[in-house]
This record gives C-alpha cells, sequence and structure tokens, in this order.
C-alpha cells in the first residue's frame, strides 16, 4: 500500500484483494465472455463496403470545414452527419431499396467510417431501419395531422440513433452504464425525493447515460425508447393508428422522464462519481485482474483520462474560439455593417473590431482559468475504487441525494426578484458603457448575445474539467462575486444557443445550399474516378 501523508486527509481501509463485490465480479464476467466470444468469431470474411480514396479525401476535408461551424464532441458529429444524410433524403422523397448501401458510402467517405472495414451485411441491417421507418412515414402522409408529423419528426430522430448503434456498436458502453446503475443503486440513499422505485430507477439510468457518455437529447430519448419498448420497430407491422397511439404514448411518457424536476440532483451525483466507475471500466476492459495489486495499473488509467482530458479541453476550447470568431464575423457582415450603414449612416470600425475580437478573447481568458484536478485527487479516487471493488460492507460506499426542502413562496420571490435585479443592473452599466465606446444599438444587442453565448460554452468547458475531480470545492467571496456577473450572461447564452440549435441558419445553409450540391459533386468524382480507372485497366 502506498503510504500517505497526514496532510492529504485520505483514510484508504485495508483492501481484502481476495474479495470482489458481486456487481463488479459480474461485470468483470460479462466483459470475459464478450472478448471470448469476439475470439471465436475470428476475422470476417465477408466482403467490405468499399469507396474511392479520392472522393473519400474531399469529402472528409468538406466534414471537418463544417466542424468548425456546427463543433460537437465525436459520437453527436457522427450522429449529426447521419441525420443530416436521412433528412437530406428524406426531404427529396428518395425511398429507394437500395438507399442503403449509398447511405453507408457517404458516411465512410466523411471519415465517420474507415473504408474497407464494413461488412456489406450492415447494407441488409441498415435496409431493415430504414423501411421500417420509410413504412411509418408512408403512413403518416395519409394521415396528415399535426400530431402525427410530430410523430414522423420523432421517429426520424430515434432511427438515427438506431442507425448509429448499428454502424458503431459499442457493447462495452452498455457494460459499464449497467454497472454504474447497479452499484449506485444497491447503495443510494434518497432524502426528500418523492418518486416510486421505478421513477427512480428512469432517473438514475437517465443520469448515468448523461454522465458518462454525454448523449444529446435525441439520443437520451433512443435508449429510454429502447429501455421502454425493446421491440419498438416492430410496430410498423401493427394497424397504422395503433401504431402512431402507442409510438405518441411513448414519446410523452418518455418527455416526462427527461423532465423530471429531480432529473439535475441524479446526474450532479452521477457526474462526481463517474470517474471511478471509469476508472474501473479501464481495468476490466484492459483484462486487468481485479482481485490483486492494482494500485500501479490504476495509476497509470488514471494518468491517461488525465491527459486525454486535458487534450479534449484543448481542443474544445480551439474550436469554441475558431467558431465564435467565424460566426462573430459573418453577423458583422450580413446583420451589424448592413444595419448601422442603412439607419445611421455609418460604421464605427473601433466598435466593430471589439465586437469581433471580444469573444475570442473572452473565451480564451475563460479557458485560461480552467483547472485540472490537483494530484491528491488520484488517492481519493483510489480509495474510492478499491470500495466499490471490494465486497467488505463495513466499507461500502454509500450514494446520497439530499433534495433541499422548498422555500416558501415568499422567500422564492425573493431571491427571483434580487437575481433579475442583478441581471438588469449587469446589462444596464454593460450598455452604457458600449455607448460611450460608440456602438449601436444593434451592435449593443449582436455584442451581448455573443459574449453570453461565449460565457455560457466557457462555463461548460470549466465543468467539464472538474468532471475528474472527487476533492471537495470551497467557495470563496471572490468565487461568489465572479459568479454573480457571469451566472446571468450564462443564463442568456444557454438561452441563446437553445434556440439558436433549432434554427441555426448556418447548419441549414450548409445541409441545402452546399451540401446538397457538394454531395453529387463527390459521387460524379467517384464514379469518375472509377471510369479512369477502368479505362487505365483496359490498356492491360
Amino acid at each position: 500500500m502506498r503510504l500517505v501523508e497526514p496532510r492529504d486527509i485520505i483514510v484508504i481501509f485495508m483492501y481484502n484483494e481476495a474479495m470482489i463485490s458481486e456487481e463488479i465480479q459480474l461485470f468483470a464476467d460479462n466483459y470475459a465472455e464478450y472478448t471470448r466470444e469476439e475470439e471465436a468469431a475470428g476475422e470476417s470474411t465477408v466482403e467490405k463496403i468499399h469507396v474511392d480514396e479520392i472522393a473519400s479525401k474531399v469529402a472528409a476535408f468538406y466534414e471537418k470545414v463544417r466542424n468548425l461551424i456546427d463543433y460537437r464532441d465525436v459520437h453527436l458529429l457522427r450522429k449529426d452527419a447521419i441525420e443530416r444524410i436521412l433528412r437530406r433524403r428524406v426531404f427529396l422523397k428518395e425511398f429507394k431499396d437500395d438507399f442503403a448501401e449509398p447511405f453507408i458510402k457517404e458516411l465512410i467517405r466523411g471519415g465517420h467510417l474507415q473504408n474497407d472495414t464494413v461488412p456489406e451485411t450492415k447494407v441488409a441491417d441498415i435496409r431493415k431501419i430504414l423501411d421500417n421507418l420509410f413504412a411509418f412515414l408512408r403512413i403518416e402522409e395519409k394521415g396528415g395531422n399535426n400530431a402525427k408529423s410530430e410523430v414522423s419528426e420523432w421517429l426520424i430522430r430515434m432511427s438515427t440513433s438506431k442507425i448509429e448503434e448499428e454502424l458503431f456498436p459499442s457493447p462495452e458502453v452498455a457494460m459499464l452504464s449497467k454497472v454504474m446503475c447497479d452499484v449506485i443503486k444497491g447503495n443510494l440513499v434518497l432524502k426528500n425525493v418523492p418518486l416510486t422505485e421505478e421513477e427512480v430507477d428512469f432517473q438514475l439510468f437517465v443520469a448515468v447515460q448523461r454522465a458518462l457518455f454525454r448523449p444529446d437529447e435525441n439520443q437520451l430519448e433512443y435508449l429510454l425508447l429502447k429501455k421502454m419498448q425493446p421491440n419498438w420497430e416492430d410496430l410498423s407491422k401493427t394497424e397504422p393508428a395503433i401504431a402512431a397511439e402507442n409510438l405518441a404514448t411513448l414519446k410523452k411518457s418518455i418527455e416526462k422522464i427527461l423532465n423530471n424536476r429531480y432529473s439535475h440532483y441524479f446526474l450532479k451525483l452521477c457526474n462526481r462519481e463517474k470517474i471511478v466507475f471509469q476508472l474501473i471500466g479501464d481495468l476490466t476492459f484492459d483484462n486487468v485482474p481485479l482481485d490483486g495489486d492494482i494500485e500501479s495499473s490504476l495509476k497509470l488509467r488514471y494518468d491517461r483520462r488525465y491527459f486525454k482530458t486535458k487534450q479534449q479541453l484543448r481542443r474544445l476550447a480551439f474550436l469554441s474560439v475558431v467558431s465564435f470568431l467565424i460566426s462573430k464575423i459573418l453577423v458583422a457582415f450580413a446583420i451589424e455593417i448592413p444595419i448601422d450603414q442603412h439607419f445611421y449612416h455609418g460604421v464605427s470600425l473601433f466598435s466593430l473590431m471589439i465586437n469581433i475580437a471580444f469573444p475570442s478573447i473572452l473565451m480564451l481568458t475563460i479557458v485560461s482559468f480552467v483547472k485540472l484536478p490537483s494530484k491528491k485527487n488520484f488517492l481519493i479516487a483510489e480509495d474510492a475504487v478499491k470500495r466499490i471493488i471490494s465486497n467488505d460492507d463495513n466499507h461500502e460506499r454509500k450514494y446520497v441525494i439530499a433534495v433541499p426542502k422548498k422555500n416558501g413562496w415568499f422567500a422564492d420571490t425573493l431571491v427571483y426578484i434580487a437575481y433579475i435585479a442583478v441581471l438588469l443592473a449587469i446589462l444596464y452599466y454593460v450598455t452604457k458603457l458600449l455607448l460611450t465606446l460608440h456602438f449601436s444599438p444593434a451592435s449593443i444587442v449582436i455584442f451581448l448575445l455573443f459574449t453570453s453565448m461565449v460565457t455560457a460554452t466557457g462555463v461548460r468547458i470549466k465543468n467539464r474539467a472538474t468532471e475528474m475531480s472527487l476533492e471537495k470545492k470551497k467557495t470563496s467571496m471572490f468565487d461568489f462575486l465572479v459568479d454573480l456577473v457571469i451566472v446571468p450572461f450564462m443564463t442568456i447564452g444557454r438561452w441563446t444557443i437553445a434556440g439558436l440549435s433549432q434554427f441555426n441558419i448556418l447548419a441549414i445553409a450548409f445541409d441545402f445550399l452546399i451540401e446538397l450540391p457538394f454531395q453529387f459533386f463527390v459521387e460524379f468524382l467517384e464514379n469518375f474516378s472509377g471510369f479512369i480507372k477502368e479505362k487505365k485497366d483496359e490498356i492491360n
């Protein structure tokens, strides 16, 4: 065992290496069985799908450029790519039997799937998903009311997640989320949480998915759909009216689960504990025996995650700066300058430069203050991992969700009034300062919106940096004052980002004005390249 200095204030119990908890043993056994099945399957002799390398490089370059405009995590980028392709084909009414293969090829060209690795059998799997979707869409077209159109829209999103799961299977994800749910549920203590056992199960399931894998709302809805109705795709074989009604009911039930007022508390717990389960997963997936001395192996995997998190934060910060800079320049030329010229007969270059540069500078400033956990954090994580792995009931780890009792309406009203007063005061003084710098009203509005979005994004990056930390945070007076200024901007920024995500002009422009003709060009390039190769081969 490692000797711990008293100043570390960490108590590590005597770990009985021969005893492993039931949940962890089942987790390890399931993964071992999965790896044995994979090894038994051996190398597949099925033909792989191939696309032209030149067309693939052109399409992959386009995807990288597009991601600067609409950046997200890798799994969200590929999910968005699948949805874009699907929506484009639905928009063009291309409900063809041979749609599945070009669908997969477009993902390969975009760099989301590796060339010559996807077996041709996947074409039939994707075709089945698309056939079920198109069957529902044809039924909905005949209905023609708003309720059915909402179900159709929802089905497109669910089918997108189903296709992603089929093309990017990850059984490790399901195994890790299950063991985290099982361990926390078995040691969960709830205070002031008036939920049924079933509601607690759903909230814990959703919180674990959100904490471990950061899915978006559509992916969460799909995971809940699978959990509540495993054979939902078979509904297309039933009476159309009954199928539509069942899907509408499922949709409402899932929305109710995701909008539960206690979901925040479950997520807070799972975010705090996720690093512990990620480390257990890393040990298991790397076939490290859990009944031996795991300290050195655990430290290696903790350092690996620390470095990976650091790289991810740098990438996210860089893409955020570039994205905001590009967006701000486009907004300046498309909106700000025309409005100033039309209504004020001139443009202030000084205010324009501030408006363009400030969001990026603010983001760099926020990121510079982001810090990852201290070295003491590993000792806390090590202790937590050993407590979960151990079968010793005397050292089990309790997970407490304590919801504060609700204040009276008068106290809540005072808090909201104070919050709104702070928000208005900050906006007033910022606006007053900008007016002295000769900002026009349009420039002020754009400045406030971009500053708010940058603040919200910066806080999100900062929160990600703390997700590895198990240390208790102490809030100083300085932190309180900073939060007092930041939170109003963060709230406005979150609303703005949520609104723009529903109607992203740049994304729509890329989808229909650029991407649609671009994909036709890529397909032409692939066909033309194949034609040239055939002519070259004819000479031999």
